[in-house]
């Protein structure tokens, strides 16, 4: 959708050309690598910032240029309506009493995701 309505506003083609792994570093490395010239652009996302910590990355953000908010990420912590757990507090403190009991899934390989779950395990967050 994104490409399609670029595609009019620049009046040529625009060509997408996905390139998954390593939680988005295979895509940020080849473009890094390309030239400055407007031709290459990514997907930029939170994904960077873990990829980077993590080591998988020798550059963060900014070693991009933002040149269009598309959409703002709001990622959540879910359990089902008739779950024990009432608030973030409760899940919390069930999960450091039995850390290894506990489990999460997200759509697909998500690196922050994972360090954002470990966060909540340490307590590194608040509940409001």
């Amino acid at each position: 959708m994104l490409a399609e309505g670029m595609s009019k506003a620049l009046g040529q083609r625009v060509l997408v050309v996905n390139r998954q792994g390593a939680g988005g570093a295979i895509g940020y490395r080849h473009v890094a690598s390309q030239k400055a010239d407007g031709y290459s652009l990514v997907w930029n996302s939170n994904s960077i910032s873990t990829t980077y910590h993590s080591g998988l990355l020798p550059f963060d953000y900014q070693a991009f240029d933002a040149v269009a908010r598309v959409l703002v990420e709001s990622p959540v912590i879910a359990v089902r309506a008739d779950s024990r757990w009432k608030s973030l507090n409760d899940l919390i403190v069930e999960a450091k009493q039995s850390p290894r009991s506990s489990a999460s899934v997200t759509r697909h390989r998500q690196p922050h995701a994972y360090l954002a779950r470990r966060a909540v395990l340490r307590g590194g967050c608040r509940s409001e």
